[in-house]
């Protein structure tokens, strides 16, 4: 027990010490010091704020031209929004409308990038992420004629998938399993 007081005591006697003489290296009086780095936390508190406030408006204005067809501004907003955040969810985004405006290759880079930073991550769990890109890989093997491709992708999906999105996927997996039964398609 009195080691574990000595302990504190030399923390409690060091820290401030230290302190001080760091403010004082700097020509600071403690109080200034201390008036800095609070300045400092704020300032970069309110810019993560504005930021990501920002990062929502343009993925807000993203998605009411994507629901018009108005592709290539969803894009550019999207764009901007990742500039600011790199996130997974920017990145479905932006394949997802690369994929409506049928530049299928420009969409799949995004696709495998959220699946190649998700994977890296070291996440084998549910993964909402996981699940829309490998959906989305699995409709771009279909638009390719590639089933068997598909098939594997939509069990992909299924796997990093929520127990809400099962159905939809299930279905999806059945389809192309019709598809792969009653047509003659490239593996």
């Amino acid at each position: 027990m009195k080691q574990v007081i000595i302990f504190l005591l030399s923390i409690f006697c060091f820290f401030p010490c230290s302190f001080i003489a760091n403010a004082e290296q700097k020509g600071l009086s403690v109080i200034e010091q201390r008036t800095e780095n609070a300045s400092k936390k704020l300032e970069t508190s309110v810019l993560s704020i504005v930021n990501g406030a920002l990062y929502m408006a343009l993925c807000m204005e993203s998605d009411e031209y994507h629901i018009r067809g108005q592709y290539d501004a969803a894009i550019e907003r999207l764009l901007e929004a990742q500039k600011l955040f790199d996130t997974p969810e920017v990145n479905i985004l932006l394949g997802n409308n690369y994929y409506k405006k049928q530049e299928y290759e420009k969409a799949e880079e995004y696709f495998d990038k959220v699946i190649e930073r998700c994977t890296k991550d070291g996440l084998k769990k549910v993964n909402p992420n996981l699940s829309v890109a490998y959906f989305f890989k699995a409709l771009l093997a279909m638009d390719a004629k590639k089933a068997f491709q598909a098939l594997e992708y939509c069990d992909l999906a299924l796997q990093f998938s929520s127990q809400e999105n099962r159905p939809l996927l299930e279905s999806a997996k059945k389809k192309i399993e019709n598809y792969i039964a009653t047509t003659t398609v490239k593996a």
